[in-house]
């Protein structure tokens, strides 16, 4: 199994952090209650009232995120705080398809086309499969009420998914095998998590990764032949709380640089449903570990008024600073606690 088609299942999960992480300090302000479709046609507000009810949201509903005091961060001693309760359906999603990883994964190194289906806990089953015509190999995940239990919690949470999610690895036939030059995935409808009494759902569309260094074992990416990130919409729509948020138009480029992944994001607009939007790119590229943590880089959001955020990569893991024109806050992200097992990476 290469690089490439381990790193396109992990890729895409990693986008379902992407509206909630970075949005803790981009901004947004008003109610929700006018536009829940995830399309909007209104910048957003960005000062620091509506940028510290934004990460309020995400200490909620993202594991091991939590907002603390900038000058903690500054200081890099951090007071020990219990994060809240992993009980919110999107927090429990990262956990459940972390529980499924390592059978997942060695299916996908086996490349065999014939069904996989792993058990749920507590019921249910997720089955995937795989198919291959013409250089084109297309891996389908199919949840069915695939049910887990936290047995941690008091009471115990069960959280059931359903849905289905499509991946493409696209090449062209040789007789050494298929060139690989893309991948592509989305959501066949809704793939929704249903965790104690809250719901969430999310589809994925037209998401497309081209590789810099295509071939049978597809190359390193450079600077100079940087792999390509397209993405047309990411809807996450929190059900029970009637938020719906997006990342639409979404394009970057991904290359390495020693141990390193470097990210250049040049647009991308997240919408906050009845707050608005915010144009997203980087004024730093973003730089991340062989561990896959984020050690540099900056993203502005661009809002109304000409007013933007700035999220800034702190000088210690997972810990992010945020300026509003240029102008550091007093409050924003620690995400220290926010590790790999976290988060349902297949590598």
């Amino acid at each position: 199994m290469t690089r490439s088609t381990l790193f396109i299942m992990r890729l895409i999960f990693v986008l379902l952090l992407i509206p909630l992480f970075f949005a803790g300090c981009g901004g947004g302000g008003g109610s929700d209650n006018s536009d829940n479709s995830g399309s909007v046609t209104q910048a957003a507000v960005i000062d620091e009232a509506s940028v510290t009810d934004e990460m309020k949201f995400i200490e909620e509903s993202v594991p091991g995120c939590q907002v603390v005091e900038a000058t903690e961060i500054v200081a890099g001693v951090m007071g020990w705080q219990p994060l809240r309760d992993p009980s919110g359906a999107l927090a429990r999603l990262f956990a459940t398809l972390t529980a499924a990883r390592n059978q997942t994964v060695d299916y996908l190194i086996s490349i065999d086309l014939a069904p996989m289906e792993i058990q749920g806990d507590c019921g249910g089953s997720l089955t995937i499969g795989s198919s291959h015509l013409n250089g084109v190999t297309t891996f389908t995940l199919v949840f069915e009420d695939f049910c887990a239990s936290d047995d941690t919690l008091s009471p115990p949470v069960q959280t059931k998914i359903n849905g289905k999610l499509i991946a493409r690895q696209v090449g062209t036939p040789s007789a050494g095998g298929p060139i690989i030059s893309r991948y592509t995935a989305e959501t066949d409808g809704k793939l929704t998590i249903a965790s104690g009494t809250e719901k969430v759902s999310l589809t994925l569309d037209d998401f497309i990764y081209t590789l810099g260094a295509p071939g049978i074992e597809p190359g390193i990416p450079t600077q100079t032949s940087p792999d390509q990130v397209a993405m047309d919409q990411l809807v996450i729509n929190f059900e029970t709380r009637k938020r719906v948020m997006s990342l639409t138009n979404l394009r970057a480029t991904s290359y390495e640089s020693g141990d390193n992944t470097v990210l250049e994001m040049t647009s991308g607009r997240l919408s906050l449903g009845g707050k608005g939007y915010v144009d997203m790119s980087t004024s730093q590229p973003l730089v991340s570990s062989s561990d896959g943590d984020i050690v540099s880089g900056a993203v502005d959001f661009a809002g109304a008024n000409g007013n933007v955020a700035t999220v800034i990569a702190g000088d210690e893991t997972g810990k992010f600073n945020v300026e509003i024109n240029g102008e550091p806050m007093d409050q924003c992200m620690d995400c220290s606690g926010l590790g790999l097992d976290d988060i349902p990476l297949p590598l």
